[in-house]
This record gives structure tokens, sequence and C-alpha cells, in this order.
């Protein structure tokens, strides 16, 4: 039987999730955490556990492929993999326009490659910011494509019914350390708390990393 989660216990199969927080709060680095763990089949963030192995396409309006490529290596050397045993299950594609713009293209390479996972960054910059109208035709057209959407952004209007936020709370040589909460629907207990491991703590010259890693962190005092 096929499960209803796509991440156990924190992200439906077929649902439209936001991750917001300010800029360099660990959005991107999370999103490419959860999108390396779901096209590997293997945990890669502490408490969510991919229920299947499936394709992923990350929509990028904010940063570039490179930026990207250095991140899912460094993640994917922090779980023991290579790059290239994800083979075809992680796509990548860099966009400037309005997401509609681009319909049928997407709608084409969902269908070809049987993405599961969509990822967009960001949502801000893919539906023409706040407008009310560009969000909610957005919206529509991504629900309409059968596709999970995991969508980063810098500030929580949508008001979908799940949402995460994220904040960076300590930063340190390697380390970023960050508070990732449920925004929607509530649920008790205080925040995950994750420490972001870069290894080595300064890229060379060739902005890679040998790992990225996830962890269980502890808040620091005075903050939760």
């Amino acid at each position: 039987m096929t499960s209803e989660w796509l991440f156990d216990q924190r992200i439906y199969r077929g649902s439209t999730v936001t991750l917001s927080g300010h800029g360099s709060g660990g959005k991107s680095t999370v999103a490419t955490g959860l999108a390396v763990s779901l096209a590997s089949g293997k945990k890669v963030i502490p408490g969510w556990t991919p229920t299947r192995v499936a394709p992923v396409l990350i929509l990028d309006w904010e940063e570039d492929e490179t930026t990207t490529q250095v991140r899912v290596a460094g993640i994917c050397g922090g779980i023991g993999i290579t790059v290239a045993s994800l083979g075809d299950k992680l796509s990548y594609s860099r966009r400037t326009s309005f997401i509609l713009d681009h319909r049928e293209g997407i709608e084409k390479t969902v269908s070809e490659h049987k993405i599961e996972l969509l990822i967009v960054q960001t949502f801000d910059q893919a539906s023409l910011g706040h407008a009310r109208r560009q969000t909610t035709r957005t919206l529509a057209f991504l629900e309409s494509l059968g596709t999970t959407n995991l969508l980063i952004q810098w500030d929580d209007y949508a008001r979908l019914p799940w949402a995460y936020g994220i904040s960076s709370v300590q930063e340190g040589a390697g380390r970023r350390t960050v508070s990732l909460r449920t925004v929607r629907p509530r649920r008790g207990g205080s925040a995950q708390v994750l420490d972001i491991l870069f290894s080595p703590s300064e890229p060379d010259q060739t902005k890679t990393y040998d790992s990225i890693r996830f962890a269980l962190g502890e808040a620091p005092t005075g903050r939760q």
C-alpha cells in the first residue's frame, strides 16, 4: 500500500507546503536536504523520514545551478553517497520570469520525469511577489500538477494548511544552528533545533564542501 506521507508525519503526498523565513536563515539548505533525501530514499534531516525513493524537481528563481550543485554534493557527501547515485531522480531548472510563462515546459518535465516533489525557490519571485491574484493563480497551477509542492518564501502570506518556519539562531565556524518550527497545523512542543555542519568550515577555491550534515542541536541559552 502506498503511504499517504511523502515524509512520515511531516508532509502529505500531494499537499502544498511552505517553508518560510528571513534571508540566510537556512531555507535553501534544508530544502535541498529534503530533495536529496527523497531522491535517495535516505534520511538526511533528523525527524524527516522519506517514505519512498521519488523524483524531485527544483525550480529556482533566486540562486544558480552551481550553488545548488555545491549543496547537493555536500549533502550527498554527508550521508556517504555520490551525486551520481541519484541518477535522474533530482532535476534542476533555473527560471527568471513568471512561473505561468513556463506552464507547458513545467508540465512536460513533471510528466516525463514523474516528479513527486516540486521545490519552488522562491515562491515570492515565481508568483510576482505579493499580488494576490498572481498568488492564487500560481497556487492553482501548482496544485493541478499532482505533485507535492514545497514553496520556499520570505514571508508566510500564502496561508496554506501546512507551513514550516525556519530561522538561523547561531552562527559559528563550520556550523549554523537553525530553528525549524511547525507553523500550521499547530502542534505541541518546542521548535526542532538543527545543527547544519559544513566541512571544511570554509570552502576552498573551488567553492565545494566535503560534506554538509544535519544533526539535532540544542537551542542557545535564552533562545528557543
